[in-house]
């Protein structure tokens, strides 16, 4: 993953609150990709994010 796309990626998902928007076909193809895996639970970050949000009683 690209130092920009990663960058990216952590910023959004690491808010807490993951959302994005004017995402440019062509350009942010594969920044949506991880987010839709992101969405699906198919990443490990994600389960990282739930493992952490369980640990703190949130759910």
């Amino acid at each position: 993953m690209g130092s920009e796309l990663k960058n990216d990626y952590e910023a959004i998902t690491g808010s807490g609150r993951p959302f994005a928007r004017k995402l440019e076909n062509g350009v942010s193809d594969k920044l949506r990709l991880r987010l839709d895996q992101y969405r699906r639970g198919d990443s490990s970050m994600e389960k990282e994010f739930r493992f952490y949000l369980s640990l703190s009683g949130e759910s």
